[in-house]
This record gives C-alpha cells, structure tokens and sequence, in this order.
C-alpha cells in the first residue's frame, strides 16, 4: 500500500499529507450531483473534510484498487482479497487525514486563525513534547531494569 500511495500521491511519509491538496468543494459537489467528473486518476485529490465513506472518497478507492492490481500483476505480489485491499487503503487514508488535519491552521481566541509560522511552531512543540515523553519513558524503564538487578 505504501508503494501505492507513493505513486499516486508522490508521498513516502505520512507526515507529508500535510501539505496535501484536497479535491475542491466544487468539485466534490458537482460529482455529488452527478454533473461533475469525480476524481481524476491521473491526480488524485482526496476529501480530507470527510471521511472514507463520502462518495468522493470511495471513487478515489476505486480508483486506488484499480492500481493496486496493476502494480501486484506487475511487480508479481502474493494475492489479497480486494477487502483486504481496501481495507489497507482506508487506514492509510485515515493516517494521513489525520496529519492533514495537525496541519490545519486552529482559530486562536481572538477569533482569528493560526498564521503558518504558528501552525509550525505548535508542530514543532508537538513533537519535542513527544520525543521529550518518549525520552523519559525510555529513561524509566532504563533505570527500572538496572535497579531490579
């Protein structure tokens, strides 16, 4: 799937959704409507405002499963199902959303909205604060370990 993904959407990390580009709302609404094309294969857009289940998102998986055999035919991958399938592209999809949405600039108390710089600076922080917990937890288990011997 990671492959997949890569292909379609030229990301390798997760961490790269943030900068993804959803499909348009006007887009996505002509497609509900029935008088607009819906995803284009060759560009793939994900609705990161909904979930996996809007109609818009089920056509990009579609579209996905469609490659994803393409790709296992000529790369010769061991058979799956196509639940198993979709099952991985919509965890995938959820992993990135997700990301996509840590991105978001937040409303501030002010009423108004996160410049960019801000955005990054509270990823920043986010991540120091889990690398800086994951540290201490280690530290702990660390010095557990040594002190029961």
């Amino acid at each position: 799937i990671r492959e997949l993904f890569k292909s379609a959407f030229h990301a390798t990390k997760d961490e790269e959704y943030m900068l993804h580009v959803p499909a348009s709302r006007e887009a996505i609404l002509s497609f509900g409507h029935g008088t607009g094309p819906g995803p284009d294969p060759l560009a793939l857009q994900w609705d990161m405002a909904t979930t996996h289940k809007s109609e818009w998102n089920q056509k990009v998986i579609d579209l996905l499963c469609s490659q994803y055999a393409t790709l296992q035919e000529s790369n010769r991958w061991a058979e799956r199902s196509l639940e198993s399938i979709r099952d991985d592209i919509r965890l995938k999809f959820s992993q990135c959303c997700k990301c996509w949405r840590k991105a978001q600039p937040l409303s501030l108390s002010d009423g108004t909205r996160e410049t960019m710089q801000q955005v990054g600076d509270r990823l920043v922080d986010q991540t120091n604060e889990r690398l800086w917990l994951a540290r201490v937890l280690t530290r702990r288990a660390t010095v557990s370990y040594l002190v029961s011997f």
